[in-house]
């Protein structure tokens, strides 16, 4: 098969979902290694403008956790972990800020600008947009400057889109005080994507999906990912990323996606072939649009 004869095809085959996908909103979370690899970084945010281009809506929601980390060591803080969640002191809470709302935020915010589209940079905190309470676990730890969501207001978000911008949402917010209080970037994007009804929340990490006995799950349902969730399959990271994907599928988010971010236009090949890169969730098994 000639190489004109390929590039002809794909594009065939990605025209059905671009109709199917045009004026739907969608929420990306980056995160992990594609946020400070710079080539992976790129490819992203060309895919980001590619959904744009194409009449898709989409809310980036960002962490930045290394980058949080990398700064606290150069100041000689420490980075603490308690059960393997992250501890944020009242020390810790300026420096998350200043990385997350300052850095990377405005750093995503320049390059979606360099695509040839308009962003803007917020963070929980803007417009009342997330309201938190004290993050406290199951066994009374405490987690210092740590929230979770109890309250998602979207105004600002839907202006913002409906002036064809694109908002860029650092995983930080206000508690009922007014303090600023950190986040599960995972989460937000979850309460964020739920409370908007969005098509599609995609999580991008730094393996390919879900992975049980070494092969990929390409495609689950609500019942299956229960079943691993409860089951015990599902490690690490991957745990809070299918806790809320659950989530959000009870919340009527149509489809989320988990897939790996390091990847070259991952969210693309994803969304626009047959196959699929990553792992694909919904209420139950369907057709892969």
């Amino acid at each position: 098969m000639s190489k004109h004869k390929i590039k002809v095809e794909a594009l065939l085959e990605s025209s059905k979902f671009i109709q199917i996908f045009k004026d739907s909103l969608m929420v990306v979370k980056l995160g992990g290694s594609a946020l400070y690899d710079s080539e992976a970084k790129t490819s992203l945010i060309s895919d980001i403008c590619f959904l744009r281009a194409i009449g898709i809506r989409v809310v980036v929601v960002h962490g930045g956790g290394k980058e949080v980390s990398d700064m606290l060591l150069r100041l000689g803080m420490e980075t603490k972990f308690i059960n393997g969640y992250r501890y944020t002191s009242e020390a810790d809470i300026g420096i998350v800020e200043m990385v997350l709302s300052g850095k990377v935020n405005k750093d995503l915010v320049s390059e979606i600008s360099k695509g040839g589209f308009k962003a803007v940079g917020l963070s929980g905190k803007d417009g009342d947009m997330l309201t938190l309470e004290r993050r406290i676990l199951e066994d009374g730890t405490d987690l210092g400057y740590v929230g979770t969501v109890v309250h998602v207001d979207t105004k600002l978000i839907l202006d913002l889109l409906e002036k064809a911008y694109v908002p860029v949402i650092s995983s930080l917010g206000c508690g009922y005080d007014g303090e600023t209080l950190n986040l599960n970037a995972d989460e937000v994007a979850s309460a964020i994507a739920n409370e908007l009804k969005a098509k599609k929340l995609i999580y991008l990490t730094d393996v390919d999906g879900i992975i049980i006995d070494s092969e990929l799950c390409s495609e689950l349902d609500l019942k299956e990912s229960v079943e691993l969730e409860i089951g015990g399959k599902i490690t690490g990271g991957m745990i809070p990323k299918l806790d809320y994907s659950i989530s959000s599928i009870r919340a009527g988010v149509e489809a989320v996606h988990i897939i790996n971010g390091t990847s070259p236009h991952s969210i693309l090949l994803e969304l626009f072939t047959d196959q699929g890169v990553g792992t694909k969730i919904t209420y139950t098994r369907r057709k892969r649009v």
